[in-house]
């Protein structure tokens, strides 16, 4: 629909009259507008919720291409939007709308735009596997390949999600206002139907948020985490067809196959063979060796806990653990009794605000801040990364604090607690 430059027909002396205090003479936006002619075009056919970001992008590049310039809104992202003609106080006025109609021989053929559409979708998934695949075969864990390969906008629209300006519509939405916001290699969520779902992470706000793994993890696998990554190494595949979850057992196969006979020396076998006898566990002997390696007795946190010692420290929610802990690490550091490029603290119960100021102190005063799903960091992994310390001999005077523990192990499981 087409109508007149200022906003239902009104003169200048009305809209200045309706000016607010301070601002021009004619509003620059909302109900009145600056001088020129607006549009709404009505392009009448059938298709589903799943089609419509693509047939938007088709049709705003055709309308585009041929000099009809129309503005993209939120309103066209919405699912059954209603559209109002505009509102004008009289007969007279009216006549400075007008209506066109055409009607061509080709109807919009809705299901080839998108099936070409859904080509190029996976054309890109297809490059973005590629590269998890070499990030794996490099070394990276499944979740960092995946969030290094694919982006957030990339899989967020495979999943249904609808662009809106700057935002996102969650297919979960019910009132299709935009909610889902993407910063580089994060996102956050707004809508409360993401949140009653469980997408992602929870912030203390009520917000969710997360990275393209987590994405990958709820859509595809319900959440399940395992599944999710065990997926991920199933779907990268190498060079010779083999996927990367398939190439790494072959290789820790291979590693734990014993030696053939013809490397095998029998006879030194026999001769270095010991007769069993409990005292072959004996660590008699291994006296000053043992105090070589033995560290100091060192305050990590002044008074409750030492090096080299596990301190679990518990009280209820809110009664300041966290400010406690961090304020001793900061004063011990202070002291001189640790360094703080040794100090690890893995931040697994903030949301993003919170995160951000103890990115910031721990910046400030030198220790190391490290959360899930930041930088390739798997909670999950804990166990694993902290075997690779001690294997690689850099384990020792290393400080590692978990904030909250329950993020890394069930602690009403008698066997994992």
């Amino acid at each position: 629909m087409r109508y007149g430059s200022f906003s239902n027909g009104a003169t200048r002396a009305e809209l200045a009259a309706k000016t607010k205090p301070g601002k021009p003479e004619i509003d620059t936006g909302g109900a009145y507008g600056r001088d020129f002619y607006k549009y709404r075009v009505v392009i009448f056919c059938t298709y589903s919720r799943e089609q419509l970001p693509a047939l938007l992008d088709y049709l705003f590049k055709e309308l585009h291409q041929a000099g009809v310039m129309l503005a993209d809104v939120k309103e066209q992202h919405t699912w059954s939007q209603p559209w109002y003609f505009p509102r004008v106080p009289d007969a007279h006025r009216r006549q400075l709308f007008t209506f066109k109609s055409h009607t061509g021989n080709k109807e919009l053929d809705v299901d080839g735009i998108y099936s070409v559409w859904k080509a190029e979708q996976d054309k890109l998934k297809a490059a973005s596997i590629q590269r998890a695949t070499a990030l794996m075969v490099q070394g990276k864990t499944a979740l960092q390949a995946c969030n290094e390969a694919f982006t957030i906008q990339q899989l967020a629209v495979s999943y249904g999600f609808v662009k809106s300006g700057k935002k996102y519509i969650s297919p979960h939405s019910e009132s299709g206002h935009a909610q889902f916001l993407i910063n580089g290699k994060r996102w956050t969520s707004f809508h409360g139907s993401d949140a009653e779902v469980g997408l992602g992470n929870a912030g203390k706000n009520g917000e969710r948020f997360g990275d393209a793994f987590d994405l990958f993890c709820f859509f595809e696998h319900g959440n399940d985490r395992n599944a999710a990554l065990k997926a991920a190494g199933d779907m990268f595949r190498t060079s010779d067809g083999k996927t990367v979850n398939e190439k790494q057992q072959k290789e820790w196969r291979a590693a734990q196959e014993p030696k053939s006979p013809v490397d095998i020396d029998v006879d030194a076998i026999i001769r270095n063979r010991k007769k069993f006898s409990m005292k072959n566990f004996s660590l008699n002997g291994q006296s000053q060796d043992m105090k070589k390696r033995m560290l100091a007795d060192r305050y990590v946190l002044d008074r409750i806990a030492i090096l080299g010692q596990a301190t679990t420290i518990y009280a209820k929610p809110n009664t300041g653990k966290t400010l406690l802990v961090i304020w001793m690490i900061i004063e011990s550091i202070k002291a001189g009794r640790i360094t703080g490029e040794n100090v690890f603290y893995i931040n697994a119960d903030d949301d993003y605000k919170g995160l951000v100021y103890k990115v910031g102190l721990a910046e400030k005063y030198g220790f190391q801040m490290l959360a899930p799903s930041h930088n390739g960091f798997d909670s999950a992994s804990l166990q694993g990364y902290m075997q690779q310390l001690i294997s690689n001999g850099t384990a020792r005077n290393t400080v590692m604090i978990l904030d909250t523990l329950k993020k890394f192990t069930d602690l009403m499981d008698k066997k994992k607690g």
